[in-house]
């Protein structure tokens, strides 16, 4: 195994070191300059010349920060080149400084640690391991009076930069999941809009390095409204599943895009329009061959490519294959069109794929892409978010809480292998601190902000660190690095950043508090025994909220759905949670209605996806503006929209659907004249509020609107009063009620 392939073994691990490194990139500046201030501070104690090295390291970061790796093939190799670099210039810088280098250890977990933040395990498992051996060879080379006077020295430096390093490495997981959400599609595992945008940034740069063709295949589900007509949402969800599954079994290392309701679209970097064409023809073969759930389902594919030594333009290329789609789709469906310009030899109705290409684009500029949504955030949006980011934190504290387990156990080994030389009562303090913290860190998600109750316990436990270097023999100021072991975690569970910047600064004033109650005319002598420990604690306080934001807003974006700004299933699931929790304690009335557009289908083969995008914005603008303040809308998917209406009864809830269905039928939708069919459900007073009740009785007043006529609101039965009889009179607008 080459080191490239050591460093980054493929494209996902590369996207992550890029994203990761660029999120750390802006701040690397500020804390090389701090350990740089420390070391200044200790000249009159180390000399001049060990700042040389460190020196030579900030340029070389400027340097890179030049070539700038995230717009480099491989990124990877230059960011661990200039993290072995730091670590050999620090090593230097201590192998020539003249005094005790116990206290300058610290400099050495600055590097280890940006590494843990960003590359994969076997990584970081080697720096940690070069990290160790690095501190050894130092002492025992340049100072072995020191450690065989006090070998703390050496196995307590070890201990923190093995901790904060694995410390990083956890909280990056949890980056790495909340990135996870934001880009698949819950429903049906595939990768969704926001996950494309990046994508196609990366195929335009590699496109124009190697000067190779990317081919896009745009594909539908032939019929797919009758099918969710005729079975229900259910029924269509798990067709969807199966479907994903067949087109990733065909498409091998290549991902799966969802671009809402039944279409999708594969990227293929290095193949051409016949070879596309190929994998298309396999894919319809495997979706047409065997039933799903007892339903026949096909799928109509359009094909397109960028030119050979041409730059890859996704917009064109997107417009000709959903061209070539929509021309598959006249020809009688179940098969696989290519675009005209990209034909070569392969057999269909030419003049057909023209025109619809041409229509194509006679439209504006780019609308081919699947964009951004427009939509505003509803107000419940807010709340969704806010509830997500305590569930964050409720995330992040579990599984810190699982490191901090083998972490205590660990310090607990140190103190007591120290306590020959600085005595067994060191170890009152934190032992009796650890009981109110992990008993606060345990129960945190009982608080409705968790976050409180996680810094008073990190208070507690930090106040007893430094009791017990107050009550020890003698002045283990080297140790003064064990103050930053729980500094990663909680800046990453800290959402606040008054909080973060008051739990830094209370650590910081413990520390200096510590040295200058210890030794103070030591500090004064030689500032940097302080200031280094200081600086690492500044690195591990803005490696860990670097972490937490990035973690978070994921989170956010993987609840928005990006074509319409409306909420999506992720949400919808978390705002289930709090509403079923809340009615075991307070039965609460909630209301649901199901809107679904009235013959969307039709609309997209007759003008396209674009098209279709245009009027899924619009009607979502005015979901928006059909709702109360507290109301919340959500996009199951296609065009199916889900309306969750709190403490609504069943006339609030009809007025709500009804002036959806007059704001979408009285003006034309993206220049379309569109109508919207909905089906109202409520729970029943006193009961609680049963999810899958109720939405199971919404979806069948709203099937019960579309065999009616469409463009109407129907009521469930269940959600009338007992001594009101079923209304069906009226004409096709009239309000309508389930028999």
């Amino acid at each position: 195994m080459g080191i490239g392939e050591f460093l980054c073994r493929d494209d996902t691990e590369r996207r992550r070191i890029t994203e990761l490194g660029r999120s750390i990139r802006p701040g690397a500046p500020f804390m090389l300059a701090l350990f740089m201030v420390a070391g200044l501070a200790g000249t009159p104690a180390y000399g001049w010349l060990p700042l040389l090295p460190p020196a030579l390291a900030f340029a070389a970061y400027g340097v890179m920060w030049v070539i700038n790796p995230p717009r480099r093939e491989r990124p990877e190799l230059l960011v661990a080149s200039a993290l072995v670099f730091a670590e050999a210039m620090m090593t230097t810088s201590l192998a020539i400084a003249r005094g005790p280098r116990g206290y300058g250890l610290v400099i050495l977990t600055m590097p280890v640690l940006l590494a843990a933040l960003v590359f994969p395990k076997r990584v970081v498992i080697a720096s940690m391991a070069i990290g160790a051996a690095t501190m050894s060879a130092v002492l025992l080379t340049t100072d072995i009076g020191e450690v065989r006077h006090t070998p703390p020295v050496a196995f307590v430096s070890i201990f923190v930069l093995c901790s904060l390093a694995v410390t990083a490495y956890v909280i990056r997981g949890l980056d790495d999941a909340s990135r996870r959400s934001a880009f698949l599609d819950e429903l049906t595992g595939a990768l969704n809009r926001a996950a494309l945008t990046p994508k196609l940034a990366e195929l335009s740069y590699r496109a124009s390095l190697t000067n190779e063709p990317v081919a896009v295949i745009v594909a539908d589900i032939d019929h797919f409204k009758d099918i969710n007509d005729a079975r229900g949402h259910a029924h269509g969800d798990a067709v969807l599943r199966e479907i994903v599954r067949r087109l990733n079994m065909c498409s091998g290392a290549e991902p799966i895009y969802r671009l809402g309701g039944d279409e999708f679209v594969v990227l293929l970097p290095g193949l051409n329009a016949a070879a596309a064409y190929d994998l298309a023809v396999g894919m319809c073969h495997a979706i047409a061959t065997a039933p799903v759930d007892g339903t026949t389902v096909t799928m109509s594919f359009g094909v397109a490519a960028s030119l050979m030594r041409g730059p890859f333009d996704f917009d064109a290329c997107f417009a000709r294959a959903d061209a070539a789609l929509y021309a598959a789709k006249r020809e009688g469906r179940d098969r696989v069109h290519v675009a005209p310009h990209d034909a070569q030899g392969v057999p269909q109705d030419a003049q057909a794929v023209r025109d619809r290409a041409d229509r194509a684009a006679s439209g504006p500029a780019g609308q081919g892409h699947p964009s951004a949504g427009q939509g505003h955030p509803s107000a419940d949006q807010q709340t969704v978010t806010d509830e997500l980011e305590r569930e964050f934190t409720i995330d992040m504290n579990r599984r810190l809480m699982l490191l901090s387990l083998p972490l205590v156990l660990g310090a607990t080994i140190v103190i007591v292998a120290s306590a020959p030389w600085f005595g067994w009562h060191t170890l009152i303090g934190p032992a009796v601190g650890a009981i109110p913290y992990y008993l606060l860190s345990w129960d945190a998600h009982r608080f409705r902000r968790p976050s409180r109750a996680l810094f008073a316990g990190w208070a507690i436990f930090q106040t007893a660190i430094a009791a017990g270097f107050v009550a020890a023999y003698g002045a283990p100021l080297f140790a003064l690095p064990l103050f930053v072991l729980l500094v990663p975690g909680g800046c990453a569970v800290f959402r606040s950043r008054r909080t973060t910047a008051l739990g830094v600064g209370y650590t910081a004033l413990l520390m200096t508090a510590v040295s200058f109650g210890l030794q103070a005319h030591r500090v004064l002598d030689n500032p940097a025994v302080l200031l280094f420990p200081l600086a690492l604690l500044c690195e591990a306080a803005y490696v860990g909220a670097a972490v937490g934001r990035s973690a978070v807003a994921f989170r956010g974006a993987g609840i928005v759905d990006e074509l319409t700004g409306l909420l999506n299933r992720t949400a919808l699931g978390t705002r289930l949670i709090e509403l079923e929790s809340q009615a075991t304690d307070t039965p609460r009335r909630v209301a649901i209605v199901l809107a679904d557009l009235d013959r969307f289908k039709q609309l997209n083969d007759s003008h396209g996806h674009s098209c279709g995008d245009e009027v899924l914005r619009a009607v979502s603008d005015r979901i928006h503006g059909s709702l109360r303040s507290f109301d919340s809308a959500y996009r199951l998917g296609g065009e199916e929209f889900l309306l969750l209406l709190p403490d609504a009864d069943l006339r609030a809830a009809r007025q709500v659907a009804e002036r959806l269905r007059v704001a979408v039928g009285s003006q034309p939708c993206g220049e379309q004249t569109v109508s919207i069919s909905l089906g109202v459900a409520v729970t029943a007073p006193g009961k609680p509020f049963d999810y899958t009740d109720i939405f199971g009785r919404a979806d069948k007043a709203l099937y019960n609107a579309k065999r009616a006529g469409r463009d109407r609101v129907w009521v469930d039965e269940g959600s009338l009063p007992a001594v009101a009889p079923a209304d069906h009179s009226g004409d096709r607008r009239a309000v309508t009620h389930s028999a």
